[in-house]
């Protein structure tokens, strides 16, 4: 009896950890918002539930296990329940976020240099994507939560990505007082990588084969079509007015620049590989957040450093845009206010240190 009881326990565990897995791994995937953990196991207790939202709602991670205080009570067993030791709550950062910044505590205090509110009694951190709120319960000290934020790292890959220290990139102060509208990265939205240099996934340095493969047969654009993405004017985009080319032309040999214009981005090649993309397409944004639509303000608050001016057009006399380099061989491009397009560039733009 002992032995058969023994074999279904540990049965059961298994079964149980199979499941807090497979979570895991369905968390792992998930696309709407970052998600945050902080491990298998934190302290004393392991991870034994997660719970993915759907369209709409918030993320829920519990660690431990708790047991009903009073079984014989109106409530238990059958109906009770009990406060697990530590609970993490993942949503949109905008989601309630009027009324979950009410309290002004976030001013005054941060982790890892992300402001740290309350609300429902317990502490809520915003990050440029989410909140995330922890709850302490049974078996658990006062101190749990704040531990439990300063040991948050990504369990998803929708930025902002981050590890177990260091920085985590903050929600804006002007989106948290409600100076500024909050916009979250919602289904179906196009991520840019700046830093990659990718557009879905594809970008500087593939083919173009490879860009083909990835959104579809296309044939080069002709030398008078320019590389405006579709059937949109340059100057209305805001494209860059000049861009350096990484090959050199001999005379008399046709020309190594190929362009691939679709719905939405373009591609510029040399010697058969990307070196510059630009985005139009609606919605799209960057990794840091920035929107085709937001406005260069956004952008000056999202990459400081940025060098903003007139760019002199043939039609339209000039136009606005923001200009940067992210890396040695990364430069940026934000055409038009609002942002009309996002160009990324192996090389310089002009006034780009």
């Amino acid at each position: 009896m002992l032995l058969g009881a023994l074999l279904a326990t540990l049965v059961g565990l298994s079964a149980a950890r199979q499941r807090a897995d497979d979570q895991v791994e369905t968390a792992k995937r998930f696309e709407r918002f970052p998600l945050y953990w902080v491990g298998e196991r934190f302290e004393k207790w392991d991870l034994k539930h997660v719970d993915v939202p759907g369209p709409y709602g918030f993320a829920t991670l519990i660690y431990g296990d708790c047991k009903v205080e009073d079984p014989d009570g109106f409530f238990g067993p059958e109906g009770g329940s009990c406060p697990p030791p530590l609970s993490i709550q993942i949503s949109p950062l905008c989601f309630h976020l009027d009324v979950v910044a009410q309290a002004p505590i976030w001013k005054r205090r941060s982790i890892r240099g992300a402001p740290v509110g309350s609300s429902d009694s317990a502490p809520v951190l915003f990050t440029r994507g989410a909140q995330v709120k922890v709850y302490r319960g049974q078996g658990s000290d006062p101190g749990l939560a704040l531990r439990a934020l300063r040991a948050l790292r990504s369990l998803n890959t929708i930025p902002p990505v981050i590890g177990s220290s260091g920085r985590i990139p903050a929600a804006d102060a002007r989106v948290l007082t409600g100076a500024w509208p909050c916009r979250d990265s919602r289904p179906g939205r196009v991520v840019i990588d700046e830093n990659a240099g990718l557009y879905r996934g594809v970008g500087i340095g593939a083919s173009a084969a490879a860009v083909r493969r990835r959104l579809g047969d296309r044939d080069f654009a002709r030398p008078n079509e320019g590389w405006s993405p579709g059937s949109s004017r340059f100057s209305e985009i805001g494209g860059p007015n000049v861009l350096h080319i990484p090959c050199r032309q001999r005379p008399g040999r046709p020309s190594r620049v190929r362009v691939l214009r679709y719905d939405g981005a373009s591609f510029v090649l040399c010697r058969g590989r990307v070196f510059a993309l630009m985005v139009t397409e609606k919605h799209a944004r960057t990794q840091a957040g920035l929107a085709i639509g937001d406005d260069l303000e956004m952008a000056r608050t999202l990459y400081p450093g940025l060098r903003c001016g007139q760019a002199p057009s043939g039609d339209l006399g000039h136009y606005p845009y923001c200009v940067g380099r992210m890396q040695p061989r990364r430069s940026l491009w934000f055409g038009q206010d609002p942002i009309a397009s996002i160009t990324v560039s192996t090389t310089r733009f002009p006034g780009v240190r």
